[in-house]
């Protein structure tokens, strides 16, 4: 993103932290899933799982570039206490004794490494790097797969020798789920984050804020197979245009279908859910990133001013790409969506490892997280003081044990493909929390159920990985930031 943007993505974001997610709607618990076929076939007789192409040693050190600016120990950090952290993060309820020893404990790990995660985002915004490298892991353009900087810490492999804690509490997580979009039949769970990438042809649209009030209607045409839907009210625009932008969407039609080919797998477009409707727009030609929160198509009402072709979001969020993705984002912990996405295929590519953090929110209603917040996260949800019990900041990083041999696992046929690729990642790069949801660590996709139908789909995959995690030694990761 950045330099010139970056004070208006960081006003954005903290607009966002004000009072987004105090009216954020938690998705129905889907209804649990029978025993999933895919794990069956994987004890059964045949020939062995084709090898699969992995990453080598755990590197020393981060790969950071000489542009990254440091991060520096924050001074409250020093000043501080454990103690007093431990207070100023402390719940309205009693907590139960287990958790706060954990939470202690913890809080002096992030101590001893120079973060004090009591601190709120208007206090951490001016300790963010100012300067990184340009340069991306992949070029920006195509699918864009690895669009941000190379000094992300996303993009950072967990070195070998990196500070790290054991997670305190044993079996802390039991459910898990890995969100998926796709068109109707396919067995997607249809809120996954939606991704539109506009190319230079295609018309300039606004995207505007959206006025707060009831959300349009929405009614999906279940006899389509595309799953397309339609707005019965047209949504109404907020007054305060300030965060209003424009950027570059394919022509309705070519995306509004859900279901749409992408590196050969169906899943593309706007989210058909009908509640967080997180979508993500690139315009390819000026590299721009719009995040939105609640995305609804405008209608022709010129006593609205609404145009067809045009959206809208509850809440804008612009970045520019090649930027550390630690500003933006429609997440409660102010990170961008897109660097940790899971996309179309690399779960069930054989020849190429996850290269990025995997991650989404953990469960509100367990009273899994905490109201605190560890770089690059640096908020949290407004409505947490109802369920702030937990061991979880925004933007902790979890690293799966990395002496655990999933290589064995696979061959003996324990894991599927997509489940040992989803476990490989948590080991060489961690899975990191973002917002509140509806299970203890639920990973956000863009992919299509149709990916993981052979095996077992999402629900099979997700509780191959959980099944895992429950038995495993966890690490909390001190952040991985560049230090003078």
């Amino acid at each position: 993103m950045r330099k010139a943007l970056a004070g208006a993505v960081i006003a954005a974001a903290s607009l966002i932290a004000a009072g987004a997610y105090a009216q954020k709607l938690i998705v129905p618990v889907p209804p649990k899933a029978p025993e999933a076929p895919g794990n069956t076939l994987l004890q059964a007789l045949g020939p062995p799982p084709a090898p699969v192409v992995t990453l080598g040693p755990a590197p020393e050190k981060p790969g950071f570039s000489t542009e990254l600016s440091t991060y520096p120990i924050q001074p409250t950090s020093r000043t501080r206490s454990a103690q007093e952290i431990f207070e100023r993060t402390k719940p309205d309820f009693p907590l139960d004794p287990e958790i706060a020893a954990a939470r202690l404990k913890i809080t002096q790990f992030y101590k001893d490494n120079g973060f004090d995660i009591s601190l709120t985002s208007q206090e951490t915004i001016p300790l963010l790097p100012q300067s990184w490298s340009k340069r991306t892991p992949e070029p920006l353009a195509g699918d864009y797969r690895m669009p941000y900087s190379v000094d992300s810490p996303f993009y950072q492999r967990i070195p070998k020798n990196w500070p790290k804690l054991e997670f305190p509490v044993k079996d802390y997580f039991q459910t898990s789920h890995i969100s998926t979009l796709g068109p109707v039949g396919d067995g997607s769970f249809g809120y996954g984050i939606g991704l539109v990438i506009g190319r230079a042809g295609d018309p300039v649209r606004q995207i505007e804020r959206r006025a707060k009030m009831p959300k349009p209607k929405m009614n999906l045409e279940k006899n389509r197979p595309n799953g397309r839907l339609l707005g019965l009210e047209c949504p109404v625009l907020h007054r305060d245009r300030r965060w209003n932008t424009t950027t570059r969407i394919p022509d309705a039609e070519n995306f509004r279908l859900v279901g749409n080919n992408v590196a050969g797998v169906a899943a593309y477009g706007v989210p058909r859910n009908a509640a967080d409707r997180v979508v993500i727009w690139i315009d390819d030609a000026t590299k721009q990133a719009t995040y939105t929160w609640h995305a609804y198509e405008q209608c022709d009402d010129p006593t609205l001013g609404t145009r067809l072709g045009n959206w809208t979001g509850d809440y804008i969020v612009t970045e520019q790409l090649s930027g550390l993705g630690d500003r933006g984002g429609v997440n409660a912990a102010n990170m961008a969506d897109l660097p940790k996405l899971i996309r179309p295929g690399e779960l069930t590519n054989p020849n190429e490892p996850i290269r990025h953090v995997v991650g989404g929110p953990s469960r509100a209603s367990g009273r899994k997280l905490w109201k605190a917040a560890i770089y690059p996260g640096r908020n949290w949800d407004h409505t947490i003081d109802g369920f702030n019990g937990g061991l979880i900041p925004y933007g902790m990083l979890l690293q799966l044990d990395p002496s655990l041999d999933l290589q064995k696992m696979y061959r003996e046929k324990k894991l599927s493909l997509p489940a040992f690729r989803l476990l490989e990642a948590m080991q060489n790069y961690g899975w990191m929390c973002d917002d509140s949801g509806r299970r203890d660590m639920d990973f956000k996709g863009q992919l299509s159920n149709r990916e993981l139908e052979p095996y077992g789909g999402r629900y099979g995959v997700s509780e191959e990985v959980i099944n895992v995690v429950k038995d495993a030694k966890l690490y909390i990761v001190a952040p991985l930031v560049k230090r003078g």
